[in-house]
This record gives structure tokens, C-alpha cells and sequence, in this order.
């Protein structure tokens, strides 16, 4: 629940509900300008089941809604929202400009090992049969995707346009980063204006300044850290004097 509260008289002087009633209570980040307010909400999505095949991202589909609330009238009101295929990484907001980065992962699906107590494939086999699927795999599969609702309810299935994603020139890894832009000063006071661009790589850390955005990641994070083994132990002890 999103309340509103006058400085002044510390009444709360309106209240707006952002998620259905049954859930109850969601953790939510906050951002302002002028009489706007944008809220990102966490939200978990169920994919598609898998039955003979397996999916490079899990059965349950990470996403998240971000909304942006009118608080011009007597009470606050939705004026749309985004919901984006993928994890939050964070959040940026120079001026009046907001700029959300998500990482997803290629809906790519990867055959499973079903040689049902025979002879197991190699994993040369593995690998090939995995970048068969991965060459087969549609141009949609890359496409990192997301939801426009408007103020009236309505929705609209949306896509990254070919155009907008790039690649750096060294591999450096294998998820989709996207970039939402939005203008929270934008005349018709909705998220209409949102141009995301992708770039396939990881990255989990965001700096942004009044001109540019910086997301790095940290490739140690993944590498497996050495395991010491502890110092023997005497199988008899010494006494002490």
C-alpha cells in the first residue's frame, strides 16, 4: 500500500494499493520527482513447464513491475507500469530521468540426457547437442522482453527491436543486459516514451552520472575459490610437562 502523508499535519491524505490484497505486504523502492512517484515492486512470474526438455532460465521467471503514480489529484493513481523479463540490478535517476537496468537470460531451451539407464553421452555429446539448440534457437529467443500497462488497464506485449541490441567485441557472458530510459517529467505523464536497449553481457554493479551509465560485473564472483586442507592431526599427543 503506497500512502500518502501531508508534512504538515502528518495525516495521511491518500492511499494507492500496488499489489493485489492477498499478498499483503511487498518490499518496494521509492522514487520522486515533483508529483510523481515511481515504486518498483519485486514480482515472480511462472514460466512455461518444461516436460522433455530443459531451460536455460528456471521454471520460475524472474521479473520485476516498476509503476509510476500520479500524485497531482486528491488521490494518488496509477498512470502505468513496465514489467521486465528478468532480474533488477538497480537503479539510476539524474534530474527527472530514470534509467532501470535488468538482466534476463536468452529463452533458450537445452535438450535434457535421456538415455534412461544406458550408455550416458560424452560430454563432448553435451556440448554439442547443446549449441545445436542454441544455433536453432529463434532470433526471439535473444530478445529481452517486457510489458507496457497503461492508466486504463490495457497491455502491451513488448520486445527489444533488433536494432537496439549490441555486443561487446570479447565475450563477457551470457546474460541480456537492458536499459529502460524514462522520462518522469514527460508531458503525458506516462511511460510511454521508453526505448530499452540490450547488450549481451553480466554485470551486477551501476554507476551512473549526469551524462553517462557504467554497469560492470565482477568475473571472480563466478571462479571457484581454492579449498585448503586442514594441518594433520598426530594420532598421538605429546604430554605436556
Amino acid at each position: 500500500m503506497l500512502r500518502v502523508t501531508d508534512a504538515a499535519t502528518k495525516k495521511v491524505t491518500g492511499s494507492l494499493r500496488l499489489v493485489p490484497k492477498e499478498h499483503g505486504y511487498a518490499p518496494a523502492d521509492l522514487l520522486m520527482y515533483g508529483d510523481r512517484a515511481f515504486v518498483r515492486l519485486p514480482m515472480t512470474g511462472l514460466a512455461a513447464n518444461a516436460t522433455d526438455d530443459a531451460r536455460v532460465r528456471p521454471d520460475w521467471r524472474p521479473g520485476t513491475t516498476y509503476t509510476l503514480v500520479d500524485l497531482s489529484g486528491p488521490q494518488p493513481k496509477k498512470a502505468g507500469s513496465i514489467i521486465a523479463d528478468g532480474d533488477h540490478v538497480d537503479t539510476r535517476m539524474v534530474g527527472s530521468a530514470v534509467r532501470i537496468v535488468v538482466s534476463s537470460k536468452p529463452d533458450i531451451r537445452l535438450p535434457f540426457d535421456d538415455t534412461a539407464g544406458g550408455t550416458p553421452p560424452s560430454e563432448r555429446e553435451l556440448t554439442e547437442r547443446n549449441r545445436a539448440a542454441v544455433r536453432a534457437a529463434p532470433i526471439e529467443a535473444w530478445q529481452p522482453r517486457y510489458e507496457i500497462i497503461g492508466a486504463d488497464g490495457s497491455r502491451h506485449a513488448e520486445r527489444v527491436g533488433c536494432e537496439r541490441i549490441s555486443h561487446p567485441k570479447e565475450y563477457t557472458g551470457t546474460s541480456m543486459l537492458t536499459v529502460h530510459t524514462l522520462d518522469l517529467a514527460a508531458g503525458d505523464g506516462t511511460l510511454s516514451g521508453d526505448r530499452p536497449v540490450s547488450v549481451a553481457a553480466d554485470g551486477n554493479t551501476v554507476y551512473g552520472t549526469a551524462s553517462s551509465l557504467y554497469v560492470t560485473s565482477d568475473p571472480q564472483a563466478w571462479l571457484p575459490m581454492p579449498i585448503e586442507e586442514p594441518p594433520a592431526v598426530p594420532d598421538t599427543l605429546t604430554p605436556q610437562a
